[in-house]
Parts: C-alpha cells; sequence; structure tokens
C-alpha cells in the first residue's frame, strides 16, 4: 500500500501504520519495504522491427494497493541512449510498482536499443511510444508475453503513469504531444528536476558547479511561441576559434569574455550547446544563436538560429504543454524539485515553477510543485513541518513564494524516494 491512503469518496487522509508502504515510527527511517525483482524484455514490432530493450522491475508478493500495482514507465535523464540493465532505479524499487525502463536507439551495449542516437529525436519519441503501450497491455513482448502476464502481482487497473527524470521530460513531452504517434491513456506524469526548455538542457544557464554569473532571479518567462526563455546579459559574447574546450573536447569555444582579454581561459564562462553526431553541428538554444547571428560570429560548427529552432521544437518540452494537455485533457502533473537542483545553478528555479506555470496556462487540470505535506509526513523520516504548495497555485517562472524540498541528504532519503512519495499521490488522484 501506498504511505498514505484516502478513504475513496471520503476526501480524508487516513495514515495507516505498521501494514503500509512507509515505517509508521518517526524513530525508524520510512522506506518503502515491498520486495522487487526485474527482468530485461525485448519488443519487437511493426514500428519497431529491430526491436527495443526495456527492464522491468515488479514487487514479487504486495503491491503499491491492495487491487494491484500501478505502472510508470521511467523516462532517463541525460542525453545518453542506455539505462538498461539499470544499476541505479530512479523510482523507489520497494514501493510496490510496476516500474518499465527503456533504452533509446543508437547505443554500443549488449541490450542496447538499434538504430542511430538522434539526441531524443524521432527515433527516440518512436521508442517511448511502443514502451507505453507494452505498459499499457496493447503490445505483447517478442515472445508474446504481455506485462500483466510477466509480472507475479495483479495490475492496477489504470493507465500508465510516467515519470521523467531530469532531461527525460522533455522527451516524455515531446512524445504526448506528437499526432503522428499511436499512444495509450496516461494516468499522471511527475517530473524530478527537469530543465525545461533549451536553455537549460544545453545548460546556458549554468550548473551548480559553475552557475552563469550574469543569470538574475526572475528574469524568466513563458509563453506558447517561444517557450520557457531567460533574458540574461550577453553583451561579452566571444568566440575563440583557437581555444581547446577540455570538458567538451572540441576546438572553438563560445564563451563570455568576462576579463574581456578577447581570449577564452579561467574565469570565462563557455556554452556547451548540443553536439549533434549526424552532421557535427552544435545546437545551442534558440535565444543564444539569435546573439550569435545577430553579432555575425562566425562560431564554427554554431547551427543557425532557424535549425536551433527546428532542432529544440520537439525537444523543448516548454514548448509543448498546449499539445500535451491538449490531447491528455485529464492529466495531473506533479514536478519536483528540491534546494539545490542536481544540475542546475539557478536560484530562482525558473525550470521548475516555468513547468508547472507552462503547463497551469495551457490547460492542465492539476499542478502541483512537489507532493503534499501529507504524504511527505508519512513517508519521510523525522517529523520535520514540511510546507505545501496548493495545486495550481505558480504565479509565475521562478515564483518566490513556492517552496522547494529540503535536499536529499538533509532528509535521510534518496530521490528515488522522493519520486515514489510524489507518484503515490498521482496514483490517488487518477484512481
Amino acid at each position: 500500500m501506498p504511505c498514505l491512503a484516502r478513504a475513496k469518496g471520503s476526501g480524508l487522509a487516513v495514515l495507516v501504520a505498521g501494514a503500509i508502504g512507509c515505517g509508521g515510527s518517526t524513530d525508524e527511517l520510512p522506506a518503502f519495504h515491498m520486495e522487487s525483482d526485474s527482468q530485461i524484455v525485448r519488443l519487437v514490432t511493426t514500428d519497431v522491427p529491430d526491436g527495443i530493450y526495456l527492464e522491468v522491475l515488479f514487487p514479487l508478493e504486495e503491491p503499491m494497493l491492495p487491487d494491484g500495482a500501478p505502472v510508470v514507465v521511467v523516462v532517463h535523464g541525460g542525453l545518453y541512449t542506455d539505462v538498461v540493465p539499470v544499476e541505479r532505479f530512479l523510482v523507489d524499487r520497494f514501493a510496490g510498482l510496476v516500474q518499465v525502463y527503456l533504452n533509446l536507439p543508437g547505443g554500443n551495449g549488449e541490450y542496447s536499443t538499434p538504430g542511430t542516437d538522434d539526441q531524443r529525436g524521432e527515433s527516440s519519441r518512436l521508442a517511448l511510444a511502443q514502451a507505453l503501450r507494452y505498459a499499457a497491455g496493447e503490445l505483447a513482448d517478442e515472445d508474446g508475453v504481455f506485462l500483466s502476464e510477466l509480472v507475479p502481482v495483479d495490475l492496477l487497473d489504470l493507465p500508465p503513469l510516467v515519470h521523467g527524470q531530469s532531461n527525460g521530460v522533455n522527451l516524455a513531452l515531446a512524445t504526448m504531444a506528437d499526432a503522428e504517434l499511436a499512444l495509450p491513456e496516461i494516468s499522471g506524469l511527475s517530473a524530478f528536476e527537469s530543465p525545461i526548455s533549451a536553455q537549460f538542457v544545453s545548460m546556458e544557464l549554468g550548473t551548480e558547479q559553475e552557475p552563469l554569473p550574469v543569470y538574475q532571479d526572475g528574469c524568466c518567462s513563458w509563453d506558447q511561441e517561444s517557450g520557457l526563455v531567460c533574458d540574461v546579459d550577453y553583451s561579452d559574447l566571444a568566440w575563440d576559434s583557437d581555444a581547446w574546450w577540455e570538458q567538451g573536447d572540441r576546438q572553438g569555444v563560445v564563451f563570455l569574455d568576462l576579463d574581456h582579454d578577447g581570449y577564452y581561459g579561467e574565469g570565462d564562462f563557455p556554452f556547451y550547446g548540443v553536439q549533434v553526431d549526424s552532421s557535427q553541428q552544435i545546437a545551442y538554444s534558440p535565444r543564444l544563436s539569435t546573439e550569435i547571428e545577430n553579432r555575425a560570429m562566425d562560431a564554427g560548427p554554431a547551427m543557425s538560429t532557424a535549425d536551433s529552432r527546428d532542432f529544440w521544437s520537439t525537444r523543448d518540452g516548454s514548448l509543448l504543454p498546449g499539445d500535451v494537455f491538449a490531447r491528455f485533457p485529464d492529466l495531473p502533473l506533479l514536478v519536483m524539485g528540491t534546494e539545490v537542483d542536481h544540475v542546475s545553478g539557478v536560484t530562482d528555479h525558473a525550470h521548475v515553477t516555468g513547468f508547472a506555470w507552462a503547463a497551469q496556462e495551457s490547460g492542465a487540470p492539476w499542478v502541483r510543485v512537489n507532493p503534499g505535506a501529507d504524504y511527505l509526513a508519512a513517508c519521510l523520516p523525522g517529523d520535520l513541518d514540511y510546507a505545501e504548495n496548493a495545486p495550481n497555485s505558480v504565479s509565475r517562472p521562478g515564483d518566490p513564494a513556492i517552496s522547494m524540498l529540503p535536499e536529499e541528504t538533509d532528509l535521510g532519503v534518496s530521490s528515488a524516494t522522493l519520486v515514489a512519495v510524489a507518484i503515490t499521490e498521482l496514483v490517488e488522484l487518477s484512481y
């Protein structure tokens, strides 16, 4: 069972101690306790005749709810292709959930999905669509076995949920917005510290270790046409064709020349971009690409602004909430963020609140930043007074009134447990 069960129809929270997903005593470390196992399977369909590899994690005896285990498709972050075999499950493996992970096309491992790595483009969306249909019971694996036949517990009569870990949510949104793909119903979407917008994905706004010096809190805004865009000062933008950028393993650097000496060096701020393997071009955000073009900079392999817009049109989730919530009008969204992001160095958490704001403005019926305080108190250790953000309460990207969670180390749990708490709340909303 989940940490917190609510009496259906009553709206009353009932904390179930002892035989619940989390321990009932604050003297112990509450933790989901359902034993689990996993199995790698291969899907071969008419849409993906070369197959895709999935790993299914499932409870062995006790599902999350007495009626069965919810199914969640987990989309990993970064820009890499392979996560199967899973070394670190992104949702608590003892939460009584069935979890489905997939390898995107283009890897080179034993269980890599055949194809070309398109940096989470069309072939990646197609692979995720097949995983969603498998999770919904619409497709069987290559041996003709359906998910309900593979796992040893009953499945909850509920369409699958989707969890996007970090950059994984951009692929999830792009897939859900793709009208060319056949998709099942989806009962909930969660996201953990997801870099919504091209500027965040490409780390143009800095990282925790290397924050962008010219970023100012409150500089980000969102609209349907442009998505989430942060207006930073690019006046020191420069290009050094002779510099070797060790982190990017390439010649030439687009950077902010903070010491104004005309060369890239220590103390300057480099812009990563995303290297597009098929063309060796670098996709910077449309905002940065426009600045490069306006200065007539010969920035080597940098994409044109037009090509950048095309590249990010299906990879920047902040452009897509209108299409997603038009297709899934009942979809609840739970966006998660902690006080210090695992990658981003922005201090106003505009990627977290900006995602929530974009969803609210696009017609999402229920959007919350971080799980409700009752769920956190029931599932996490200690006796903390958790702040609660009301649903649909974000007023703008970077809204300072929205509370972030304490760091996982301060809470005594992993991010995987926090995600499981979020999914618990989404399941209750939808079931």
